[in-house]
């Protein structure tokens, strides 16, 4: 009998130790408190976590960090439903579901790791709060753009709550042209918009698989007023050329007209003085009706001896002045030139001996040869007046000075000035081709940012070509718009250049000789002001850029143009422009 109540005993024992080992089985910390809070059993995983040997009558509240007096009420107090605590040990975080046994003052501490559960709560956190971190505004919205999140950003650009707005209401210059092309693709599509004297860029993207539209914006104000600067200085760069091109084109006639007018008055004194001899010969009623002729003469005449070689011309002045000196009139040698000029060689100049009185003949062939050098005097300072008028109106039409920001533009009229402005860019050895259709009609446009566009065009083809070369530019109108064609025969240009020519700051000029600007001007005014397009293609011995231009509403053929006409005129010029 004793035997068998003690090996019953052994057996109630080990079963005993078995029941205290199971919590040390447990993966995660286990506790027993009593009502006090005082340990009274721990696992080992729990004296692991706290870094204790052992937890035996240790204070929960002062081993468990930020658990309060409040915090374990609750939990004597848990015996329906358990009390959740959470706790961080190091860089671990445990929750701690404390349950009160049924009619004792036992409650037990059941905990949990919760570490990664906690980083991936973080980084949800984190990426809801993402679009808010974002500097710039950005926003989401369904395929029919009604807003249904934005950032921090995009409310305070736009002035409030966006959530259920239409975005085609709140972004200007959003329509529903523009939104369909957004969700045609999958690509970015962006779109400029000034808000309240700011200017963003905002990309649109259409995700398919969720059939969203997410919108990032970025202020670009900043880059818009450096951009603009820098176009301004190209402008001004530009301007510069131009200006010292039209500064050498005036020096030349107005030179020209200032030299005339200083011999204009030494040869009119000798004209007075030929006059006043001829009045003194006493000359017949047929005498000075030859007068009256050779002045006439002197007045139209376009000098002939002027298709003379230097040689021929020579001979002939040389002839004259030895049958003057036959005559013994006196100063053959600065007679002879004028007279060869409106050729009265020796042969007219017997006739005209023998048709005047013999003591008139030396007065009637001075005062002949002393008005030649006056009337072309007079002519070369008009027409170094007309010079100068031509290139001041050449000016006032290239700037389109005194008239509205749009107007009707005459095309062949602003290439023309253009070319009068850039004559001195011109080499000898380059020859400027125009073929202009005469149907062309007048565009409705800008006139003064055409011209910068035909002015860059035509400097870069005259840097292709160099010293020799030629430039042909060609004009067409088909179905509602305006082709201009700018072609060079220079060296081209490479794949990879073709592909960047248009891109803002590229260039392949040496430094210091190039902003990068000119192209991305050209291609600014004609597709974004005009509506029209732009393009270049390029091989060696062949560039081409042409604008397209639409016509709109203005369909009238240009001045100058006739209505029955058709084909194409060709007007070649050289390197001096007239």
């Amino acid at each position: 009998m004793t035997e068998q109540v003690e090996a019953l005993r052994r057996e109630l024992e080990d079963e005993l130790a078995k029941v205290a080992q199971f919590p040390h089985y447990n993966p995660g910390p286990v506790l027993r408190l009593d009502a006090d809070g005082v340990v009274l059993l721990a696992n080992r995983a729990a004296d692991e976590l706290l870094g204790i040997d052992d937890l035996h009558d240790r204070s929960w509240l002062e081993v468990c960090r930020g658990l309060s007096d409040s915090d374990w009420s609750l939990a004597v107090a848990a015996v329906d439903e358990p009390f959740g605590f959470e706790a961080e040990f190091g860089e671990r975080t445990f929750s701690f579901q404390h349950v009160r046994v049924p009619g004792e003052d036992i409650v037990f501490a059941f905990g949990t790791d919760i570490t990664e559960r906690h980083r991936a709560e973080a980084q949800l956190r984190e990426v809801a709060r993402f679009p808010d971190m974002n500097p710039g505004p950005v926003v989401r919205m369904d395929t029919s753009a009604t807003v249904l999140l934005s950032n921090a950003a995009a409310r305070a650009v736009f002035g409030g709550d966006l959530v259920d707005r239409s975005w085609l209401d709140v972004c200007p210059g959003i329509d529903d042209e523009f939104w369909q092309r957004v969700l045609a693709t999958s690509d970015v599509v962006a779109r400029e918009a000034s808000v309240d004297g700011s200017i963003y860029l905002f990309a649109h993207r259409h995700d398919r698989r969720t059939g969203l539209v997410f919108v990032f914006g970025s202020d670009i104000t900043q880059h818009k007023m450096t951009e603009r600067a820098l176009v301004q200085s190209e402008k001004m760069a530009t301007l510069g050329t131009l200006a010292a091109g039209v500064a050498h084109e005036l020096n030349n006639p107005a030179a020209a007209a200032r030299r005339a007018a200083g011999q204009l008055a030494d040869a009119l004194q000798k004209v007075d003085a030929a006059h006043v001899a001829l009045n003194e010969a006493h000359l017949g009623p047929a005498s000075w009706a030859l007068v009256r002729e050779l002045e006439q003469r002197a007045r139209t005449a376009v000098p002939a001896s002027a298709d003379l070689s230097g040689m021929h011309r020579a001979d002939a002045e040389g002839a004259i002045e030895d049958w003057l000196d036959r005559q013994g009139i006196a100063d053959a040698w600065e007679l002879a030139p004028a007279l060869c000029a409106i050729e009265l060689g020796p042969a007219r100049l017997a006739e005209i001996a023998g048709q005047v009185e013999p003591e008139a003949l030396a007065a009637v062939v001075t005062f002949a040869a002393r008005t030649v050098p006056v009337y072309a005097l007079a002519r070369e300072i008009g027409e170094s007046s007309s010079r100068i008028s031509e290139i001041v109106n050449a000016l006032r039409g290239y700037s389109f000075l005194g008239l509205a920001p749009s107007q009707d533009v005459d095309v062949h009229r602003g290439i023309d000035d253009t070319l009068v402005i850039l004559n001195s860019r011109i080499p000898e050895g380059v020859a400027v081709h125009r073929r202009f259709d005469p149907q062309v009609p007048l565009l409705e446009g800008f006139g003064g940012e055409l011209n910068q566009v035909w002015t860059h065009l035509l400097d870069n083809a005259l840097d292709a070509v160099g010293a020799h070369g030629e430039i042909t530019v060609t004009t067409r109108h088909s179905a509602g718009a305006v082709e201009v064609e700018v072609a060079d025969d220079g060296p081209g240009m490479s794949a990879d250049v073709v592909d960047r020519v248009f891109d803002p700051f590229f260039t392949t000029k040496p430094q210091g000789q190039g902003t990068g600007l000119g192209l991305s001007t050209c291609h600014s005014i004609v597709v974004d002001q005009h509506g029209g397009d732009i393009v270049v293609s390029s091989s060696p011995g062949s560039t081409r850029f042409t604008v397209s231009l639409p016509v709109r509403s203005r369909q009238a053929v240009r001045d100058g143009g006739d209505a029955s006409a058709s084909g194409v005129i060709e007007l070649e010029d050289g390197s001096a422009m007239t």
